[in-house]
């Protein structure tokens, strides 16, 4: 009976895994999908990149989405189960609650491996290749924003740049002009023509542009005292970190690179990805106590409960994570407190629908019986 019960609850996730991981895919990919087809657009990237791009950020992002559909595949599974009364049934049949658990927590423990497979393996493989497509859009002279024939704008219009040719097989352009504001406060603008020009990307992320063979005009317009300088070579920064933040880099790095390490932001990432699997094991213990509803409620009762839970704990998590790149939080407790947190949350809520909730009646008309016997003397 057990393995026939067994089986059934493990066909029923399985179809509410498929149905809910399959509306939050399409509504992830078709937001990334906008975003992406914009920066084609924008000519940010090369259209030919738009569906890699696309794999790769889901691939990357899966490891946070899958935990999520689990939680409310299994919310709506037990949901629909108390509507029809067949958790009822169920229990009759000898399969308390504890044994429940103990199924829905098999089933979080299998579909924990594919997570950490993913967040520790895959997700910072994808993000590592998303970066360096980007790297090289950045310092490709047809990508970037840049087009011939086009002024474009960088720094909120501090930089104007305006190319007449781009020669993307040779990376570099020629005839070039660029407009660039002083200092904020200032009212110096220096306009530079160039007869090649090609991008760079330094390693702290800042893009410039190098220009040979050109001519310089500086001052404030409508002044007559402005400087006219001619240069073989002139760098022109016009964005700052243009490739990506210290903690988006880290988040690419391979998990074994940050083990051993006492760097508080390394620490924070490597806890990060442990974490993503380990949720799911806690939230699945969760959801049998969640999922608890009267059959005329439906299996939607839950379904909003269930949304605030996973995002107060995901917050949770992050502020932890955050607490640990800042070195406000030891490395020690980590984001650990907050798994056991939810997990003392969990069994206190089986406890509670097992055992507890007949202790706190019997309390209860213990209490009114007193009342009574004092009223009647």
């Amino acid at each position: 009976m057990y393995k026939i019960i067994s089986r059934y609850l493990f066909r029923e996730v399985a179809y509410a895994v498929v149905a809910v991981g399959s509306v939050l895919i399409l509504v992830f990919v078709s937001h990334r999908l906008v975003r992406t087809l914009a920066e084609a657009a924008l000519g940010r990237i090369s259209s030919d990149l738009v569906l890699q791009l696309l794999w790769l950020k889901l691939v990357s992002n899966l490891g946070f989405l899958l935990p999520l559909i689990f939680f409310l595949a299994v919310i709506l599974a037990l949901g629909r189960l108390h509507r029809d009364s067949e958790i009822t049934a169920i229990r009759a049949s000898g399969l308390g609650m504890m044994r429940l658990v103990r199924v829905v927590g098999v089933l979080g423990v299998l579909f924990a491996v594919p997570v950490a497979v993913l967040t520790l393996y895959f997700s910072p493989q994808a993000r590592t290749t998303v970066q360096e497509i980007y790297l090289q859009a950045k310092d490709s002279p047809s990508l970037g924003g840049i087009q011939a024939g086009r002024f474009t704008e960088f720094a909120d219009g501090e930089r104007v740049l305006y190319v007449e040719r781009v020669i993307p097989e040779e990376a570099r352009m020629e005839g070039v002009f660029a407009q660039a504001r002083g200092a904020e406060g200032s009212e110096r603008m220096d306009v530079l023509f160039a007869r090649r020009a090609a991008q760079r990307v330094m390693e702290n992320g800042d893009r410039f542009m190098v220009m040979e063979d050109g001519y310089r005009y500086g001052g404030e317009p409508g002044g007559v005292d402005y400087v006219i300088t001619r240069f073989a070579t002139h760098g022109l920064r016009i964005e700052e970190e243009a490739v990506g933040s210290l903690h988006r880099k880290i988040s690419g790095w391979a998990s074994h690179e940050l083990v051993g390490t006492d760097n508080p932001a390394h620490l924070a990432e490597l806890q990060w990805r442990i974490s993503l699997p380990l949720a799911v094991v806690v939230l699945a213990v969760l959801s049998v106590p969640l999922s608890q509803s009267a059959p005329r409620q439906g299996k939607y009762a839950r379904f909003f409960t269930a949304v605030v839970v996973y995002f107060c704990y995901t917050n949770l998590l992050g502020v932890a994570r955050s607490l640990v790149e800042r070195g406000e939080l030891s490395a020690t407790v980590g984001l650990g407190w907050v798994h056991l947190a939810f997990a003392l949350a969990s069994f206190g809520l089986l406890f509670y629908h097992r055992a507890g909730r007949w202790h706190w009646a019997i309390l209860r008309r213990r209490w009114h019986r007193t009342e009574t016997d004092e009223g009647t003397a």
